[in-house]
């Protein structure tokens, strides 16, 4: 596009660069740019499987995830704010992912604790 509006179709070519030029952005840039992406979308990998039921699954999650990353990026482009980043799509959809996956190991530790205090885990005696 010639109006300046800029626009990254390679996978990877911002995260390298900002890790590249860490010193010369520094730190505390590289650290928002990279790590916010991922944080911002931790929260959906944690509240789609609750809001769901849990009655969906990591790549339910994952595609959701990235369909939602997708429209974000896509509203940029559209509308020229921002900029359009594969490598954004990448971070968001990762920090879904570990959103499920923290989800999911507290959902499968409430539902064992619960079945373990209501005996659930006890054998049960012969007659």
């Amino acid at each position: 596009m010639s109006d300046g509006y800029r626009m990254n179709l390679t996978l990877f070519r911002e995260i390298k660069r900002f890790i590249t030029y860490r010193d010369i952005l520094g730190r505390k840039t590289v650290m928002i740019n990279l790590a916010g992406n991922v944080i911002a979308f931790l929260p959906f990998g944690i509240l789609w499987p609750i809001v769901r039921d849990y009655k969906t699954n990591w790549f339910f999650t994952t595609l959701t995830a990235f369909a939602l990353s997708l429209a974000a990026e896509l509203l940029q482009l559209i509308f020229k704010i921002g900029s359009f980043d594969v490598d954004d799509l990448l971070l968001n959809t990762a920090g879904a992912v570990v959103g499920y996956l923290i989800c999911a190991a507290v959902h499968r530790h409430r539902v064992k604790r619960k079945g373990t205090a209501r005996g659930g885990n006890k054998k049960k005696k012969r007659p």
